[in-house]
């Protein structure tokens, strides 16, 4: 356990509890345990009496503070049991506040637990030496407690506090860092010494709060180089004697004064003789700071030395960038700060003296041309991209920075050379160099190429521009759609399609232009024709084949070829269905189209099923043919259908046709439909006078059999399917208006049941 040491008969205000704590306390005779626990040592100094008011920080009475009290002679290893304890429950117990303590007028040595007491126990009689360790703990509720000592007892004294009063412990800083934000680093232990003065074996120890000063907890680690967090800041200062333990707290301000400036740009210079030694003058430092008269401004090479550099300053290794320090002290207000700064070296851009040799674009060359001098911005520069070149007739115009030459530029004679001027963009440093132009006298010459319309007669042809000839002997060969785009070396073509027009050539070897020529590009019509078949080809008609037919104008300026045949006629005449194909060729051109031709055949139906759902209340016929071809159906002559289903049909007989609509040929069927009559009216008069069922085939039902029944099931009939049915008698005797009923056996097994009605 941790105790705080009191002394000094010193009170305490805000003292925090918290946690379940480790259980130390032994032989409890007040029923409780340790809770939010706070152990308390004091050791006296002189006899007396030993009491103490302990004051919550909430009053609430559901807020409960016990206590448990050890000694005379007790100690961390040996504390023995409680001499005085207090476990009352302000609530239970019934009292008006929640205070708790130690008294004189109290006659009990322990109370508690819940309702036993009244918050207070008796004082103690302590003499000199002894030592005593006061636990508190908050058994119930929230929040921090103060507590004052009461008695005649003294304590050992603890460290004076030298200069708490006259604020000599308070630091004040200027802010010379560089971020201007009010904090900036304190040596606390300056306050430190000054508290301690004279007095021996003190140590001082700091934090942000009083609580955690007095209960020793959270100390400041780094109290030499200590960042305030908000300005002013309070901290805390303990000082306790090493010897007794005794300590006091005190505090002191940290605040800070701004005296901040932004950072300092740096110093850039050219190392024109390229030796990488250059003087900077550093008094243009200077310039960035304001014009305050109370600040003093120096030069060093660290941020901590007093030898001052002179305002002309070379930098001290070739080509090594170095920082420096500006100190900028105000003699007012006494703050300093220090300010880096770099001094850099810029190398001057390389500069390659080169040529570039162009063409003269005529049939007698005169060596006056135009060139695009950035095509030697990568020689002069010696590859770098990033810098920038300008053109002069001198490099007097050059140093000037006048008369400056367009990068499209006329010679004037052959060869003339220029002066350049190469910068680095970020830095502005430059170079001189020159670059000579010549020209190169070979005339130009024109090539024809011709190339057929790429399949759509829309005048753009592919060709391969190499076909002219010119990429020979190791040159560089690039196209352009007009001359000055040749002689810049600009927009090059990177297509291979092309209308009948001029393409310009330029011709290079080692980056010289060595010639500019024509190649004149024709575009010639591929043929158009059409392919069609004159006819449908049938297999069930052998004899019948199809002709394939190409439509084109003027069919003797062309040749034929068919595949997969090999025939060479404009038309061919074939008997089997498949993929064919003719090419047909320009004579002249030698452009060709091809054409292709699927050719399908047909062929008649070959019946295969007549499906007959009859006698039923609605009569259905389906028709199941095989076949290659496109089948229509009609029932009875009537108008033909794509479907070969038919549905209420009527019982009889019917004719069915199937016919492949491409010409291939027709079928017909015989269908009988089955129907059976709901009744029938025997009574002389020439219409229904007969029962029989309808739509009998009779080759097929030659022996089926049909039973008449009254309704008790008494069988009156039998007949044939094949006669003219049953007349309404019973042995010649005529049988009643009524319900009769029927039993079919068919000769293909089926037996049908049901009934019909007589009427008179």
């Amino acid at each position: 356990m941790n105790a705080i040491v009191s002394c000094g008969n010193t009170s305490f205000n805000n003292l925090s509890v918290q946690g379940p704590g480790i259980q130390e306390i032994p032989n409890l005779s007040c029923g409780s345990q340790e809770n939010n626990s706070l152990w308390i040592k004091v050791t006296i100094k002189t006899d007396g009496t030993l009491g103490f008011l302990l004051t919550p920080q909430n009053s609430a009475l559901i807020v409960d503070f016990d206590f448990f009290v050890f000694g005379p002679d007790a100690t961390c290893q040996s504390l023995g049991s409680p001499i005085r304890c207090s476990t009352t429950n302000p609530i239970a117990a019934g009292t008006s506040d929640n205070l708790t303590g130690m008294n004189e007028t109290e006659p009990d040595w322990n109370e508690g637990p819940a309702e036993l007491g009244n918050n207070y126990v008796q004082w103690l009689d302590v003499l000199e030496g002894e030592t005593y360790y006061i636990v508190v703990d908050r058994a119930a509720g929230n929040g921090d407690f103060s507590l004052e000592w009461t008695g005649t007892a003294t304590f050992s004294e603890p460290p004076i506090v030298n200069g708490s009063t006259s604020g000599a412990l308070n630091i004040a800083l200027c802010d010379s860092d560089p971020i201007d934000d009010g904090s900036t680093e304190f040596d606390l232990t300056q306050s430190g010494n000054i508290a301690i003065g004279i007095q021996n074996n003190i140590i001082a120890s700091y934090y942000l709060t009083e609580n955690e000063a007095t209960i020793d907890l959270n100390a400041i680690p780094n109290p030499t180089t200590f960042r305030n967090t908000v300005n002013p800041q309070t901290i805390f200062i303990r000082l306790e004697n090493a010897l007794s333990g005794c300590f006091t707290l005190s505090s002191f301000t940290l605040s800070v004064t701004p005296f901040n400036f932004p950072d300092l740009a740096d110093l850039e210079e050219c190392d024109t003789d390229n030796d990488g030694f250059v003087a900077f003058n550093l008094s243009e430092i200077r310039n960035q700071f304001n014009t305050d008269p109370n600040n003093i401004i120096s030069f060093h090479h660290t941020n901590n030395d007093n030898i001052n550099l002179p305002d002309i300053y070379t930098n001290q290794t070739a080509f090594v960038n170095e920082v420096l320090w500006a100190k900028i002290y105000n003699s007012v207000e006494g703050c300093t700060v220090y300010k880096p700064f770099t001094i850099i070296i810029n190398r001057i851009p390389d500069a390659v003296p080169s040529q570039i040799t162009q063409c003269d674009f005529e049939i007698f060359p005169d060596g006056m041309t135009t060139f695009n001098l950035t095509q030697a911005n990568s020689d002069l520069t010696n590859g770098d991209s990033s810098m920038t070149t300008q053109f002069y007739l001198n490099t007097t115009d050059a140093l000037n920075n006048q008369n400056e030459q367009n990068t499209l530029f006329n010679n004037t004679a052959n060869p003339q050379i220029l002066t350049v001027k190469i910068t680095n963009p970020l830095n502005g440093c430059f170079s001189l160099t020159t670059l000579t132009l010549n020209v190169s006298l070979n005339p130009t010459t024109t090539v024809t190429l011709q190339s057929c319309d790429d399949n759509v007669e829309d005048g753009i042809a592919t060709f391969n521009l190499a076909d002219a000839g010119f990429e020979t002997n190791g040159n560089a060969v690039s196209y352009y759609y007009n001359t000055n785009d040749a002689l810049m070396e600009q927009n090059p073509i990177t297509t291979n399609q092309f209308s009948g027009q001029n393409i310009y050539v330029r011709v290079e070897n080692g980056n010289d232009c060595v010639g500019i020529h024509i190649i004149q590009l024709e575009v010639s019509a591929i043929p158009q024709a059409t392919i069609d078949a004159q006819g449908i080809l049938c297999t069930n008609l052998p004899n019948h084949p199809v002709t394939l037919h190409t439509a084109v104008n003027n069919p003797g300026n062309y040749n034929f070829y068919w595949a997969p045949n090999g025939e060479t006629s404009q038309n061919i005449t074939v008997t089997q269905a498949g993929d064919y194909t003719v090419t047909v060729t320009d004579t002249s051109t030698s452009c060709f189209t091809t054409l292709d031709i699927h050719l399908d055949a047909s062929e008649a139906p070959v019946l295969e099923a007549v499906e007959v759902i009859d006698l039923v209340q609605i009569n259905s016929i389906s028709i199941v043919v095989s076949g290659n071809g496109d089948y229509w159906y009609s029932l009875d002559n009537g108008n033909y259908q794509q479907s070969n289903f038919f549905d209420a049909v009527l019982p009889g007989q019917h004719i069915v046709s199937i016919k492949d609509m491409n010409g291939c040929g027709i079928i017909y069927q015989t269908v009988f439909v089955l129907g059976i009559p709901n009744y029938f009216t025997p009574n002389g008069d020439g219409y229904h006078d007969y029962w029989q069922v309808r739509g009998l085939d009779i080759n097929t039902n030659s022996r089926s059999k049909i039973y008449i029944f009254n309704r008790f099931g008494k069988l009156l009939k039998q007949i044939s399917l094949v006669g003219e049915g049953w007349d309404g008698t019973y042995n010649g005797r005529q049988m009643p208006a009524d319900d009769y009923w029927y039993s079919i056996q068919f000769d293909d097994g089926r037996n049908v049941k049901g009934h019909f009605a007589l009427k008179r």
